[in-house]
Parts: structure tokens; sequence; C-alpha cells
């Protein structure tokens, strides 16, 4: 478990008042130097993540009405594939998998 993170009180600091507000205000982190020297950062808190984002949602279509088209359609697709000998689509399928692609060129 993550220790917790100490805190300083700038209540009574004014220059660091001002550079918090300033970073708040911006929403961005801020590093401070000394000379050429990073020592700390600032961050704001609105910046930070609060809680882990959410899941991503998914939409779900509205079922579509069949009309009397719709159902003819997919009764004549019924026993359509009844004369497919099963043995050598198998076969088919992986003699078409097995086969070296030539990517195309773009």
């Amino acid at each position: 478990m993550a220790k917790p993170m100490k805190s300083i009180d700038i209540t009574n600091k004014p220059e660091l008042v001002d550079v918090a507000e300033e970073v708040r205000a911006a929403g961005e982190p801020r590093t401070l130097r000394r000379n050429d020297e990073a020592v700390a950062i600032i961050v704001p808190i609105i910046a930070m993540p609060i809680r882990p984002p959410k899941a991503p949602t998914t939409r779900r279509l509205k079922p579509k009405k069949l009309t009397d088209a719709d159902l003819a359609a997919f009764r004549s697709a019924a026993g359509g594939w009844k004369d497919v000998d099963i043995d050598t689509f198998i076969e088919d399928i992986y003699t078409a998998r097995s086969v070296e692609r030539i990517p195309d060129e773009r």
C-alpha cells in the first residue's frame, strides 16, 4: 500500500501561495528550479485523475423491424450450402491460409 503524501502548510507563506494559485489557474504542472537544477514539481490537484476512467460503453443498435421481404430472403437462404462437400471446403480453407500472400504496395 502506498504511503500517504506529506503536506506542507503554505497559509503563512505568501510567495508559495502565489505559485500554487498560478499552477491551479493554469491547470498545468510547473517545475521549480534553483539555478539550472530542477528541485520540485507542483501539480494542480484538479488536473490529477481522481478516479479511474470509466469502461467504454457500447451502443446497442435498435432492432430493425423485419419486413416480409426480409423474412422471405432469410427463408430462401435455408439449405443454400447443402451441395457443398465439407471435407473439400475445409481443405480449401487450410490451403488458402498457407499460401504466402504478396503485400499490397501503397
